[in-house]
């Protein structure tokens, strides 16, 4: 499921309505939802957890694959009932879908409202006291405004933050919709980014998570700008002066974009994870550059020999598609045999997902979704093995965990520098036994606690806390 932003705020200064926001997708819609969440706040409607409670409720739609515009549609029929049984007397489809599907939306889908693209997200307080129903609003979004540096945001996770730092893709990967639904490839203020960073900071936060389509090409869109190695030592130093606690991660990376002045700044950097989000998608050269790539396997190993040059330690992350048009069993097996070699320690897989508005729905060699199914499974296969034997080897060490969740008394879940938020493993922190009561450990969510790692699955972690 999507992150549901359901958070409950204290009483407005007006009464407006309440409102129920359902955010669905990647980090990156959360974080639009969070400054949509504070600004509909200061407006004065009252948030609920509720959608039978409900007088309006938004939907930030994603429909970046198959599954996830199944799921949105999904989700609106599921809320739209809200109209017949409870509260709702306006229901918002914004974001991608809508962006996606904008000629057809509104006539295969009454029971909304409204359909917002993604140019227009920042105008839905506004858009809610729009009387008309069924309108249809979708401006360039290449002319959607960041937000402003002074601008707040009503955060789910108080400790673990994102900072979205650029919009849209310039990339024209064949397997990819994202630049017809988010516009060119635009740096956010460089002083904005930093002023956030300074203000989340101040408020607790203890994880800071870098985001964009591509984080890597930060500033080459603005004059006079700090590229993305400058960016990160300025947050870094930021950070650092304010608290020696706190991480740095950076998301959402591409191999083409990648480099080693980017490389040397996140292995060197104390306060920096050295974690690099690599989502290469393949290793065969032919199917890379039938996807758009713009890199070829040669060019993946000399990335990867770079980065653990500077820090043999480094933890590597990637996501692969399988069953692309024209894979062939030597393609697979040239990716198969790049994981083996490269064993990253997170690895996320797709099956191939087809739409008509894709350049990559031309290719007629097509891969049976059975072939996709048993490459899929193959290559997850060895990605737990890999997990599971790199997992083994952090039994009896000590890292800084982040506690995010009591799940039962005395069992806790958090994550070290080396899981990112929401796609890697955990780690389950049992601070219940005879080590943990004679020291008196009390934990709290939101605490960094040292634990040192008792056992290990596939990919999670099991500690106690020291």
């Amino acid at each position: 499921m999507g992150n549901r932003a359901d958070i409950k705020t204290n009483s407005p200064r007006k009464q407006a309505g309440s409102l129920y926001l359902l955010n669905l997708g990647c980090a990156k819609n959360l974080v639009e939802s969070e400054f949509l969440l504070w600004r509909l706040k200061k407006d004065g409607w009252k948030m609920t957890s509720v959608p039978a409670k409900a007088e309006v409720i938004i939907i930030n739609t994603c429909a970046f694959i198959t599954p996830a515009i199944e799921e949105s549609i999904e989700e609106i029929l599921l809320l739209a009932e809200n109209k017949k049984k409870g509260a709702c007397k306006k229901l918002i489809v914004a974001g991608c879908l809508p962006q996606r599907f904008q000629k057809e939306i509104s006539k295969s889908m009454p029971e909304a409202d409204y359909f917002v693209g993604t140019g227009a997200f920042h105008k839905i307080p506004e858009i809610i006291n729009i009387k008309k129903r069924n309108k249809n609003i979708f401006p360039d979004p290449n002319k959607s405004p960041f937000p402003k540096h002074n601008q707040k945001r009503i955060i789910q996770n108080k400790k673990s933050v994102y900072i979205k730092i650029a919009e849209g893709c310039n990339r024209k990967c064949s397997y990819c919709i994202i630049p017809e639904l988010k516009g060119k490839y635009r740096s956010r203020p460089f002083a904005d980014i930093i002023s956030e960073a300074q203000a989340l900071i101040k408020k607790g936060a203890k994880e800071i998570s870098l985001i964009a389509q591509e984080t890597t090409l930060y500033g080459k869109d603005l004059k006079n700008a700090p590229d993305f190695s400058e960016l990160l030592k300025i947050i870094s130093e930021k950070v650092f002066s304010y608290s020696k606690d706190i991480t740095i991660r950076v998301l959402y990376t591409h191999p083409a974009s990648l480099n080693k002045k980017i490389i040397k700044t996140v292995a060197q950097t104390k306060n920096i994870a050295s974690y690099f989000d690599l989502p290469i998608q393949h290793a065969s050269d032919k199917i890379l550059k039938k996807m758009k790539r713009g890199y070829n396997a040669e060019k993946l190993y000399e990335t990867i020999n770079v980065i653990k040059n500077y820090d043999p330690n480094a933890v590597l992350r990637t996501s692969i598609i399988v069953g692309f048009p024209n894979e062939t069993e030597k393609d697979f097996k040239l990716l198969y045999d790049f994981i083996k070699k490269v064993k990253f320690d997170h690895l996320g897989a797709f099956m191939y997902s087809d739409a008509e508005d894709i350049p990559s729905n031309k290719f007629k060699r097509r891969v049976s979704k059975e072939i996709a199914e048993k490459r899929y499974k193959t290559l997850m296969k060895k990605q737990a093995e890999i997990s599971y034997n790199k997992n083994q080897k952090r039994i009896g060490k000590i890292y800084k965990v982040l506690i995010e969740k009591k799940e039962e008394k005395n069992i806790f879940t958090g994550r070290a520098w080396f899981q990112a938020p929401e796609v890697d493993g955990i780690v389950y922190v049992n601070a219940g036994n005879k080590i943990s009561m004679d020291n008196k450990l009390k934990i709290e969510e939101g605490e960094i606690v040292s634990v040192k790692i008792e056992d290990a699955a596939e990919y999670d972690l099991f500690g106690t806390p020291i």
